[in-house]
């Protein structure tokens, strides 16, 4: 695609030019500039992957435990590596050529999965997990942080291969730097910094209003072309005729 890799000196420069502060550096210093170029990027990533978006994500691997993570109870745990922004999905090896994503769920919906026989209909009748829900996030200093946990219930009978697939942190770039600018990703992020730009001038409210319009335009570009392969909620609604619908597990509403 033609102007597909841009300099991000260049994507500051128009967004300055269409906020009319190209040049007024004692409002909005290059370092600043630079810094909401960050912002923007970061959370153009973070919404075009909510879409459905996979292309940003990244994948880690590692083993399950099958000790319960706290005495007593029916879920163990992995680590939600400190890299890791956002997660969108865990796929656990149960064969040779059987990879199956567990159902997202939270706290509330954690007991839903005590029991067995969730993957019966693959052969699969023993404690086998089922489902994850996000305990803590990564927390700490960047030099320190420590990474945070995900809880898998129940808890696994078998040290099962998984694979965490997640949207790493933002790393901010220079203004020498090249930016991937497909899919009208680098308009929404000039129209991003210029809302940010005039959000505090008094005398950028038509700049604002513009500029936040051309945005929430582009968003509803970017819905209607999203393959929407990670739209799931939290937690699957339940059925209140039949709960578990003889298999110990929550159902999708019909």
């Amino acid at each position: 695609m033609a102007g597909q890799f841009q300099l991000v000196s260049a994507i500051m420069t128009r967004a300055a030019r269409q906020a009319d502060i190209l040049g007024q550096d004692d409002r909005w210093t290059a370092a600043e500039q630079l810094s909401q170029f960050n912002a923007s990027a970061g959370e153009l990533r973070l919404r075009l992957s909510n879409l459905g978006f996979d292309w940003f994500l990244e994948r880690a691997t590692g083993t399950l435990s099958t000790s319960a993570a706290v005495a007593g109870e029916t879920y163990s745990e992995i680590d939600w590596p400190v890299r890791a922004q956002r997660i969108y999905g865990i796929h656990v090896l149960f064969q040779a050529d059987l990879w199956l994503p567990l159902h997202p769920t939270n706290i509330s919906g954690l007991r839903d999965y005590q029991r067995h026989g969730h993957w019966a209909e693959y052969g699969l009748h023993g404690r086998e997990p089922a489902a994850f829900a996000l305990k803590k996030a990564p927390f700490g200093a960047a030099a320190v942080e420590t990474v945070g946990k995900i809880m898998i219930v129940p808890v696994p009978a078998v040290a099962r291969s998984y694979v965490l697939w997640y949207l790493e942190n933002f790393a901010p770039m220079a203004s020498s730097e090249t930016f991937n600018g497909h899919a009208s990703f680098v308009e929404w992020i000039v129209q991003d910094m210029v809302v940010k730009y005039s959000e505090g001038d008094n005398n950028s409210n038509e700049t604002h209003a513009i500029a936040f319009a051309e945005r929430a335009r582009l968003e509803e570009l970017f819905a209607a072309e999203a393959p929407k392969t990670q739209l799931v909620s939290t937690q699957e609604p339940r059925r209140i005729d039949d709960d578990f619908c003889g298999w110990d597990g929550p159902r999708m509403v019909d």
